[in-house]
């Protein structure tokens, strides 16, 4: 029973994602310059981008997919938040198979945010992925970060505004 109902739950989630119910998304594949000329080398985690969405069971991080990996092992970014109301902001590391892994801002809301990639470009070997989450509230937020199962980073916080860092790379 359970396996005739997978393909139908998995063509629910992919009809809202193409509906444009999952959460805003931008991309920046590097830093930026502002009216003033000056360069930042990554995006305000401070700023929204939109009003927050109905959260996403998991998300993918690039077009790069588990089947044109040698060794299938994703890389997860898990964000866990406070409440399920307040939005929270997080900067992610994609991996395109033109070579770019450019940084997306997700704005969403929890409690559970999970986004999956798979690093299939040579330049993701080198370059420290990118996970950071923000939030406005006095509640707790943690992120993780891993890859094939090995958690890479980890960290939590509880306060107002509080960013939480769990950028790594498995090579290091």
């Amino acid at each position: 029973m359970i396996n005739r109902l997978l393909p139908v739950v998995w063509l629910g989630i992919v009809l809202l994602l193409l509906a444009g119910c999952s959460a805003t998304i931008s991309t920046s594949s590097g830093p930026s310059e502002s009216a003033s000329g000056a360069t930042s080398a990554a995006p305000d985690p401070n700023q929204t981008n939109g009003a927050a969405a109905e959260p996403a069971t998991s998300l993918i991080a690039g077009d790069c997919t588990a089947a044109e990996m040698e060794v299938r092992q994703p890389t997860v970014y898990t964000v866990y938040t406070g409440d399920s109301d307040t939005p929270v902001t997080i900067h992610y590391t994609a991996f395109n198979h033109d070579g770019t892994n450019p940084t997306v801002k997700l704005t969403t809301v929890g409690p559970v945010i999970n986004i999956l990639g798979y690093a299939c470009n040579e330049a993701s070997v080198q370059a420290d992925w990118i996970l950071t989450a923000t939030h406005g509230i006095d509640e707790t937020i943690t992120c993780v970060q891993d890859f094939g199962g090995r958690i890479l980073s980890t960290e939590t916080k509880k306060q107002a505004n509080a960013t939480v860092d769990c950028t790594g790379n498995p090579g290091r």
